[in-house]
């Protein structure tokens, strides 16, 4: 046998048993939940710099449905000093997730704060059940390895970017949380105020400078799509903001001006959703707005809202059942107070239609919240072992069956409550438009 040939034969039965090794490698042990294992450099995380690390999600069986090399980066605000971490990913190509339709872009939430693991979801739930052409990202559960350690439940969440929202068309824009409740003439002094900010906050020192940089030119004005280097729309915020201050009421109540700028029906059921929930970052923080395209008017998409159905963002218990909308939400608050399209009066008639439809019910919201529960519940003491709920000074007598329960509670408590305020409201503008006339 020829030299060579022996040492073909020779590197075909490494090969051989390399492979052997790899299809006989142990896959993970089953679960409840479909498994997403990460592989990472976890002490170069944060939350400005993204890193090239491997992804697999296994069902939960243990059976490999697909791995990929994936952008990582940790995600959140407040949320990214708790121990239990959150992750955005970046695939290269849009990629199915736990049997969510394909994108680039997703979200692997913690839910460390909520101990029930559903007040996003739940309210997601909602906001789309409210209007059929209302959209928000759906969400599925899921446990994570990472570096092949347990990490425990996590919420595999859609992202809300300009693929998922459909904003192919010229002039399509979409922002997270821009500043639409400060008047034009402020603009300027607080946009400079958040760069010096960005560049002296202790909140940024693991920033790469490229990623600081980045955060203080964009994140103002907060535009996520189209890339603020191709096209600034900044100026939409003024344009926006001028209208919502300095209109005139007739111009503000002039629906041929009103909808050039924002649709009344996403308004209310946006409205609706942040009375529902009563998350209290809903009427300033805590939701994107975007337009399909030049002309269309803006419409608001939820997002972030573990700090709603009883608990505030802390865990302590919500102080307050019925959230005002003041000048924290200058838009809502105007509406309100000038009652323009009767609007208090058809925020009122829609609560009572979904009502009546069977979906604002705490029938219908317990219902949801057993379907999670019966998701949740194989892997909450794995999760509960991993990071337990006396971590936190108002869980220490806590459970996750306790705290569905005190969500239930509150729903069912809050539901009559939200219901006579609205009738009250509407009930005040009757009275007012008959003494007028």
């Amino acid at each position: 046998m020829s030299a060579n040939r022996t040492c073909l034969l020779s590197c075909f039965g490494i090969a051989i048993f390399f492979l052997c090794i790899q299809c006989t490698e142990d896959p993970p042990k089953a679960t409840s939940l479909p498994q997403i294992h990460l592989t990472c450099d976890e002490e170069n995380l944060n939350t400005g710099d993204y890193q090239v690390e491997d992804l697999i999600w296994y069902d939960t069986l243990g059976n490999r449905i697909w791995g990929e090399k994936i952008r990582l980066r940790a995600r959140g605000n407040r949320s990214a000093t708790f121990e239990k971490h959150s992750f955005s990913l970046k695939a290269s190509a849009d990629m199915e997730m736990l049997g969510m339709p394909k994108n680039k872009k997703w979200k692997l939430n913690a839910e460390y704060i909520d101990k029930t693991f559903m007040r996003n979801k739940l309210s997601y739930d909602l906001f789309r059940s409210f209007s059929p052409g209302n959209w928000a990202a759906r969400v599925k559960y899921c446990v994570v390895y990472m570096n092949d350690e347990y990490q425990g439940v996590y919420a595999m969440t859609q992202s809300v970017d300009a693929s998922n929202l459909e904003l192919d068309g010229e002039g399509a824009v979409l922002f997270k949380e821009p500043p639409v409740s400060h008047p034009p003439v402020e603009h300027e002094e607080r946009f400079e105020k958040f760069k010096t900010y960005v560049q002296r906050s202790s909140r940024y020192k693991d920033y790469s400078i490229k990623a600081r940089y980045k955060l203080e030119d964009e994140c103002y004005f907060n535009q996520r799509h189209p890339d603020i280097k191709k096209e600034n729309y900044s100026d939409e915020i003024y344009r926006l903001t001028e209208f919502i201050f300095n209109s005139s009421d007739a111009d503000f109540s002039d629906p041929n001006q009103f909808n050039q700028y924002f649709d009344l029906d996403n308004l209310i059921d946006w409205h609706l959703l942040i009375l529902v929930t009563a998350n209290g970052d809903g009427t300033y923080k805590n939701f994107y707005m975007s337009r399909k395209e030049k002309g269309e008017p803006y419409i608001f998409t939820p997002w972030d809202y573990d700090h709603s159905f009883g608990r505030d963002g802390d865990g302590e218990p919500s102080k307050i059942s019925i959230i005002p909308v003041k000048k924290n939400m200058a838009l809502l608050h105007r509406l309100v107070e000038t009652n323009a399209f009767d609007y208090r009066t058809k925020l009122y008639e829609k609560f009572l239609n979904l009502k009546k439809s069977g979906v604002l019910t705490d029938k219908n919201i317990h219902k949801m919240i057993d379907a999670n529960v019966a998701v949740l519940k194989p892997e909450i003491k794995d999760n509960e072992k991993r990071w337990p709920l006396d971590e936190i000074d108002y869980f220490q007598n806590a459970s996750f069956e306790t705290e569905v329960q005190r969500m239930k509670n509150w729903i069912t408590n809050h539901l009559p409550k939200l219901e006579e305020y609205l009738r009250e409201q509407s009930a005040l503008d009757i009275r007012n438009q008959t003494r007028d006339n």
